[in-house]
């Protein structure tokens, strides 16, 4: 038997109570709210999986300053470690606005799974 059943009936009695009037206004939410999918429960992150993807992000990183820094190898050497730290930033910061600030993870819990 459907929740809505007996409702028309009820609003048309004269002796219709208050309840029943507010439950057949929100009858057509709560048949929505019945229907939509919504996660069972919260997903929990271990502390030791944020920090190994932490560790994994940082060493991504650097693997990515060290190929960036090899495509300099044909520049003056002091003009690219005058840079360097400048470069770092740029490719964090690229890093980070191709991730976070795109709403995704990090690559390092990509790849541990931790979102």
């Amino acid at each position: 038997m459907e929740l809505g059943a007996t409702l028309p009936e009820a609003l048309h009695s004269p002796a219709a109570e208050a309840w029943q009037v507010e439950f057949a206004k929100m009858l057509p939410e709560l048949e929505r709210l019945s229907n939509t999918q919504l996660a069972p429960w919260p997903l929990r992150v271990l502390r030791s999986s944020q920090l190994d993807a932490q560790r994994l992000d940082a060493e991504l990183t650097t693997m990515l300053q060290e190929q960036f820094m090899a495509a300099f190898t044909l520049f003056q050497p002091g003009r690219v470690s005058n840079l360097a730290p400048e470069l770092n930033l740029l490719l964090a910061g690229l890093v980070y606005w191709l991730s976070i600030w795109q709403g995704k993870a990090t690559p390092g819990s990509e790849l541990m799974v931790v979102w």
